[in-house]
Order: C-alpha cells, then structure tokens, then sequence
C-alpha cells in the first residue's frame, strides 16, 4: 500500500456490510477522479511549457518528457483542456434585499466562498451599486433560487 495516502480502514471496517460496500465505492470514485485529474494537470503543465518552448512537436516532446506514448498524452491533454473548461469561473451578483453578494462559480455551479464580495444596496437600484463596485451587468437579472442574480463583469471588461 501506497504512503502517499491513507483509508482509515478502521472507521470503515466499523460500519454495516452494505454501508462498507456504499463507502468503498465512493473512496473508489474520489480517488480515481482526484488521480485523474492530478494526471491531467501534470500533462497539461508540461505541454503548455513545450509550447511556450516551440509549437511545432510540443506533444511529441512533452509526452517524451514525461515518459508517456503519445497517443495517451493526447488523450489525457485533452482531458486536461476539458477539465480547464469546467472549471471556468464566471463572476455573479446575487440580490439579496439590502445587499448584493458577487462571487466567483465555476462551470459545476459551485461558488468560491473566498470570492464573495458583499455591496450594500444603500437605496440606490442594483445596477447604480454594482456600477459603483467597479461591475456591470452582462444581461438581465433571473431568479436564481433564493435571489435574483446577473453575470457581472469588471467595468473595465465591459467597455
């Protein structure tokens, strides 16, 4: 077994045969996708450094540099650029009554609680606040759950 990780086998041991089984499985499903994506991001490291070198053959000297046959690298880089796309963040305002809360969500639709940035609406209209912040909306404002919300961009973006 691996020291580069540890499965509290113990914990695991502890619970019902059908909820060992349940939690195995999940430890499976994490673990693949974790490695997977740690693959991706090495591959897409060393190819985005061959082409900073020299774009002609950055694969070929990638996959060379990491010990890998082409044709896999190319699967993965492209599993790699794939990754970068869902991840994608895209800033959102969110109205909450007395205050807007803007903050990052990626492509899942998961926000980054350390992006949040708080506005008071202070009596002015949401787009005069998100103005003076320094954003602008891109589009019209839908009911997302709770709030209503808008994809924002930094002014100096939207100009």
């Amino acid at each position: 077994m691996s020291s580069y990780y540890t499965i509290d086998w113990e914990a695991i041991g502890a619970l019902e045969a059908p909820e060992r089984l349940r939690v195995l499985a999940e430890v499976a499903a994490e673990v693949s996708h974790a490695v997977g994506a740690e693959r991706a991001r090495i591959v897409g490291a060393e190819v985005e450094r061959q082409l900073g070198i020299r774009k002609a053959a950055a694969q070929r000297r990638a996959a060379q540099e990491l010990g890998l046959k082409e044709s896999r690298l190319s699967q993965i880089w492209r599993d790699y650029q794939q990754m970068k796309k869902d991840i994608e963040v895209t800033r959102v305002a969110y109205d909450f009554g007395e205050e807007l809360h803007i903050m990052d969500v990626d492509g899942f639709g998961v926000h980054d609680p350390a992006s949040v940035e708080v506005i008071a609406l202070d009596g002015r209209g949401r787009d005069a606040a998100l103005k003076a912040a320094g954003y602008a909306a891109a589009g019209g404002w839908v009911r997302q759950g709770e709030a209503e919300g808008v994809t924002v961009l930094r002014a100096a973006d939207h100009a």
